[in-house]
C-alpha cells in the first residue's frame, strides 16, 4: 500500500500547475535553441557563443542550489521540492531526447548527448529518493506506536509494543459508545429530525469538555444516514466531508460570516465560487458584526447603502437552494466554548438573522457554563439572548460507570504485562480513586497517555509499580499537591530511626503530633479531599492524621513489608519516586527480588548465593543480608524444601567463618538469623534433613543454641527438634565416648565454647571439661572465650563460670602461663587480664562480684 501511495503522490507531481509549466516552458525553449541552431552561434571571432551562454546558465543554476541548500533535502523522508526539481528534470530532458533523436538532427547531437546525460542522472536521483522514502517508511512501520481506541481496550488487552514504547488510545471523538448512552443517543436522533418550513431549529448538545459530545454525535449522524428514509443531511465543512463546522478555526468575524456562507453553499450544489459574492458578504458584515451599536450601523451605511439589500439577498439565495434541493439540513457547529467572546456572539447573530434558514436545524455543541459566562461578560445582548436562539438543550451524561473505566484499566495493565492477580492484590488502591474521580472521558484518555504512560519502562523502574502509578497520578492531576508531597517529606514519613527494628520487639508504638494533624487537615481540605484515600494507603501517617488518638501500635511486619515493597512510606525511597530513578537502596532490593526469583526457579542455589552476597565486601555483606532478612518468608519462598535448601546453603557458608573477619558480626547474625526463619516454617520432614546437615558440627555450637533459643518463640515443633539436636551434640562433646575436643584447631571457633557453657543443667560437668583442657596449647583460647564485653566503652569481665573455674584451677592455669609466656599484643593484654583478675580473687568472696575496666582488647 505505502508503495502504490508513493507512486500516485510522485505522478501526480507532473500536474500540478507550477511543476507543468516548468516542464512545457523547457521544453519549447530547447527545442527552439535546438531548431535555430542558437548554442553554435558565432559573435565576431567567438564560435559556439550560445555553449558558452549555456555554460554560464548552469553555473548561475548550481549557484542557487548551492544557496538555496536544496541538496539538503536528500535526507528528508518524505517528497520535497528537490524531488519536483528532479521529476521537471527528467520529463524536461528525457522528452527533448527523445523529440531530438526522432528528428534525427545532425546538428543536435551535442544536445541529444547531454539531454540523454540530464535524463539519465536525474532518472538515478528520482529511484535513489524513491528507494530512500520506501526504505525509511518500511523500517520504521515497525516503530511506529499504533493508537487504540477504548472500546478495543475495554473487550481485551492489547499487544504491548515492547522497547519502552507507550500504549496510547486515540483521543479524538471515537465511533463507539462504551459506556452505553443509547438512550441520549435516541434523544439527540429525534431532536435532530425536528424542522421548520419556516424557520431554523437549534438544539444545544451541552456538556463539559471532554464527556464524549462530539462522540455521541458522530454516532446520531451515522444512524441518520444509514437510514434509507431519512431526508436529513448532514453541512460538512468545504473539502472535508468527515468534519462539521468548527467555529474555533476562524480568527476574525469577516472570517467567519465567509465560512458559514461557503459551508452552506459547499453542500448546496449551488453556483458557488468563493471569489463570487465577497463583496455582498463584505458588505453584509459590516452591519452584522456591529449589531446592536447605532454608530457603527450608521458607518457601515454611509459606506455602502446596498448592505442591508446583500443580506437579504443571501438569505433569500440561501433559502431558494434549500426549499428547491427538498432536503433537510442539519448543520453541528463544535468548538462553541472555546471560541472567543465576540465570535460566539456573532454565530448567535447570524443563525438568529441571516442563516435562519427553512429546513435547516443547528446542532451546538458547547458547555454550558462557558457560554453563561461570555453572555454576561458582554455588554452587546441581554443575558438570555443565547436562550432565545436556542430552541432545545439536550444535556450528555457525565458519570461515567466506573466498572467499565476500572475493565479498560485493568486490560492496560494486563497489556504492559502486569498480572491479573497483581492489579488485585495490588494496583487496586490506585484504580479505584482514580477512576472516582474522573469527570470525563477525556480525562480516562488523558490519564492513559500521560500517567499510565511509565508502566512502558517498568522493567528499568525496580520501585514498586503501584506506588509509582500513584505519584504519577497525583502529578497529573493535582500538581500543587505532588509538590506538597515533594517538598515536605518529614511530615508523610517516619524516620528509619523512629521505625528501627528491635530484635525482641514485634511492635511498636508511633506518635503524630498535633502539628502534623493540623498540617494534613489543611492540606486534604476541599480541594484534595478526594485524595485521602489514595494517600492514606500510600503514607502511614496521613491514615493515622484520621484517628482521634495521637499514637498507634504498629507492627513489626507492617514496617518489613514497607521496605520489603520498597515503599514511598520509607525515608529510603521516598525521593526515588519522584525522580525516577535508583539510589543503592534500590539497586540492594532489586538484587535480592531477583535472588529470591532464582531460588524459587530451583536454580543453583550455591551459585547464585555466592553472586549475590558471597563474593561481596564486608561492608557490602552488612547491607544485603540486612535487606534479605525481609525476603525470607512463606510469602516470598513458599516451598518447604527450598527454603530448606537455601538454609543448607547459608549454613555452609557461615559455619567455617564464625566471628573472624569474612563475615562481620552484624552481618552473621543477620544470616542466622534468615536461616532461623527459613527453616521455622518448614515441613518435619525437611527439619530432619536440615538437622542431619548441621549435625555433628561441633566448631557451630552455640550457632545452634542461638537459633533454637530463637526458634522457641516462632515455632515450638522446630524447636523441640533443634533442642533435641543441641542436647544430642553438647552429650556427645561432654562424654568420653568421643572424646571430642572443642579448643583443638579442627573445633575451635572464638566464643564457641559459650554453646556448651549455657547447657541448662550441667556446670559441673562443664566446669569438669573445660579445666580438663587447660594447657600451655590452650591457655589464650580458654583467657579469649573468658573475657566478655558489650560495647566500644563497656567494662571487660570474667565472671560467672570462668570465674569458678579459673579460681578452682590456678594453679593449672599459672603453670599453663608459664610455660606459655605472651608473644603477641593480644596475648599480652590477656596475660595482664588475668593477672588483674587474680589480683581481685583474693580480695573477694563471691566470683560473681568479680569485675573490672580494661583497655579493650581487639580479640578476632
Amino acid at each position: 500500500m505505502n508503495f502504490l501511495k508513493l507512486i500516485k503522490t510522485w505522478f501526480s507531481l507532473l500536474f500540478k500547475p507550477q511543476s507543468c509549466l516548468t516542464v512545457i516552458l523547457g521544453i519549447f525553449l530547447i527545442q527552439f535553441v535546438g531548431a535555430e541552431n542558437w548554442l553554435k552561434f558565432k559573435i565576431g571571432d567567438f564560435n559556439n557563443f550560445g555553449w558558452f551562454i549555456a555554460a554560464l546558465i548552469w553555473i548561475l543554476c548550481l549557484d542557487w542550489i548551492y544557496n538555496s541548500k536544496v541538496y539538503r533535502l536528500c535526507n528528508v523522508n518524505s517528497l520535497t521540492e528537490l524531488d519536483i526539481f528532479l521529476w521537471d528534470i527528467f520529463l524536461i530532458a528525457g522528452i527533448n531526447w527523445f523529440i531530438f533523436h526522432q528528428k534525427g538532427m545532425a546538428n543536435s547531437a551535442d544536445i541529444i548527448f547531454w539531454m540523454f546525460i540530464f535524463s539519465f542522472t536525474s532518472l538515478c536521483g528520482i529511484i535513489m529518493r524513491f528507494c530512500y522514502i520506501l526504505y525509511y517508511q518500511y523500517s520504521n512501520l515497525s516503530s511506529r506506536v499504533k493508537l487504540y481506541d477504548l472500546q478495543t481496550l475495554l473487550e481485551k488487552p492489547v499487544s504491548n509494543p515492547g522497547n519502552g514504547r507507550p500504549i496510547l488510545v486515540d483521543e479524538r471523538p471515537s465511533e463507539n459508545d462504551i459506556f452505553k448512552r443509547s438512550n441520549t443517543i435516541s434523544q439527540i436522533k429525534n431532536s435532530i429530525t425536528i424542522f421548520s418550513s419556516k424557520h431554523s431549529y437549534v438544539i444545544g448538545l451541552i456538556g463539559n469538555w471532554g464527556v464524549g459530545k462530539t462522540t455521541l454525535l458522530n454516532l446520531v449522524k451515522k444512524s441518520i444516514t444509514q437510514d434509507e428514509k431519512s431526508n436529513s443531511i448532514f453541512v460538512n465543512a468545504p473539502g472535508n466531508k468527515d468534519q462539521s463546522f468548527d467555529l474555533w478555526l476562524f480568527g476574525s468575524q469577516d472570517q467567519l460570516i465567509k465560512g458559514l456562507y461557503d459551508t452552506f453553499m459547499y453542500n448546496l450544489n449551488g453556483n458557488y465560487n468563493p471569489s463570487i459574492g465577497n463583496n455582498i458578504l463584505k458588505n453584509g458584515s459590516q452591519v452584522l458584526t456591529d449589531i446592536p451599536q447605532i454608530g457603527n450601523i450608521f458607518k457601515a451605511f454611509a459606506s455602502g447603502f446596498g448592505s442591508y439589500y446583500d443580506i437579504n439577498q443571501i438569505k433569500i439565495k440561501l433559502t431558494n437552494l434549500i426549499e428547491s434541493s427538498g432536503k433537510h439540513y442539519v448543520v453541528c457547529i463544535e468548538n462553541l466554548d472555546r471560541a472567543n467572546e465576540k465570535q460566539v456572539i456573532l454565530l448567535l447573530k447570524l443563525i438568529n438573522t441571516i442563516f435562519d434558514l427553512p429546513y435547516v436545524t443547528y446542532v451546538l455543541l458547547y458547555d454550558k457554563d462557558r457560554l453563561k459566562e461570555i453572555m454576561e461578560g458582554t455588554n452587546e445582548l441581554n443575558t438570555d439572548f443565547a436562550d432565545k436562539v436556542i430552541n432545545q438543550e439536550i444535556e450528555v451524561p457525565t458519570m461515567l460507570d466506573e466498572n467499565v473505566c476500572l475493565t479498560i484499566l485493568g486490560n492496560l495493565l494486563v497489556s504492559y504485562g502486569i498480572s491479573e492477580s497483581e492489579i488485585i492484590n495490588k494496583f487496586n488502591y490506585v484504580l479505584r480513586p482514580m477512576v472516582h474521580n474522573l469527570n470525563s472521558i477525556r480525562d480516562l484518555k488523558r490519564i492513559i497517555n500521560s500517567t499510565f504512560t511509565v508502566l512502558a519502562i517498568k522493567d528499568k523502574l525496580r520501585l514498586n509499580l503501584p506506588q509509582v502509578l500513584a505519584i504519577q497520578y497525583i502529578q497529573f492531576a493535582n500538581k500543587k499537591l505532588y509538590e506538597e508531597i515533594r517538598r515536605h517529606k518529614d511530615f508523610f514519613i517516619f524516620t528509619d530511626n523512629q521505625i528501627a527494628d528491635t530484635k525482641d520487639g514485634s511492635e511498636k508504638e508511633l506518635f503524630i503530633n498535633t502539628g502534623d494533624k493540623k498540617y494534613f487537615s489543611k492540606i486534604l481540605s476541599n480541594n484534595n479531599s478526594e485524595y485521602t484515600e489514595l494517600l492514606s494507603a500510600l503514607f502511614l501517617k496521613v491514615e493515622m492524621a484520621e484517628y482521634e488518638d495521637d499514637s498507634v501500635v504498629v507492627q513489626k511486619q507492617d514496617f518489613n513489608k514497607a521496605l520489603h515493597e520498597a515503599s514511598i512510606s520509607t525515608q529510603k525511597y521516598f525521593y526515588n519516586y519522584f525522580l525516577l530513578s535508583e539510589n543503592n537502596y534500590v539497586q540492594i532490593n532489586a538484587e535480592t527480588r531477583n535472588f529470591i526469583r532464582n531460588v524459587n526457579d530451583e536454580k543453583d542455589i550455591n551459585k547464585i548465593w555466592n553472586k549475590y552476597i558471597v563474593n561481596k565486601s564486608s561492608s557490602e555483606k552488612e547491607d544485603y543480608s540486612l535487606e534479605l532478612t525481609l525476603f525470607v518468608t512463606s510469602e516470598d519462598i513458599k516451598s518447604t524444601t527450598k527454603r530448606e535448601k537455601l538454609a543448607e546453603v547459608m549454613w555452609h557458608s557461615i559455619r567455617d567463618h564464625y566471628r573472624d573477619e569474612y563475615w562481620n558480626s552484624l552481618s552473621l547474625q543477620r544470616i542466622i538469623q534468615c536461616i532461623i526463619d527459613l527453616i521455622s516454617e518448614i515441613s518435619d520432614d525437611d527439619i530432619n534433613t536440615f538437622n542431619n546437615v548441621i549435625s555433628g558440627y561441633y566448631n557451630s555450637l552455640d550457632i545452634i543454641r542461638e537459633m533454637k533459643n530463637e526458634m522457641k518463640v516462632k515455632s515450638t515443633r522446630i524447636f523441640n527438634k533443634l533442642n533435641k539436636l543441641y542436647c544430642e551434640m553438647c552429650d556427645e562433646i561432654l562424654g568420653m565416648k568421643k572424646k571430642i575436643n572443642l579448643y583443638n584447631s579442627k573445633y575451635y571457633v572464638r566464643k564457641n565454647i559459650l554453646g556448651l557453657v549455657y547447657y541448662p543443667n550441667h556446670q559441673s560437668e562443664v566446669k569438669e571439661y573445660i579445666a580438663k583442657y587447660i594447657n600451655s596449647q590452650t591457655i589464650y583460647k580458654v583467657l579469649q572465650d573468658a573475657i566478655d564485653y558489650t560495647g566500644k566503652n563497656s567494662k571487660e569481665i570474667i565472671g560467672g563460670l570462668f570465674a569458678e573455674i579459673f579460681k578452682e584451677n590456678k594453679s593449672e592455669i599459672e603453670k599453663a602461663l608459664k610455660d606459655a609466656l605472651p608473644e603477641t599484643e593480644k596475648e599480652k593484654a590477656l596475660f595482664d587480664k588475668y593477672k588483674e583478675f587474680s589480683k581481685l580473687v583474693n580480695s573477694k568472696q563471691n566470683t560473681d562480684d568479680i569485675s573490672d575496666g580494661f583497655k579493650e582488647l581487639d580479640l578476632k
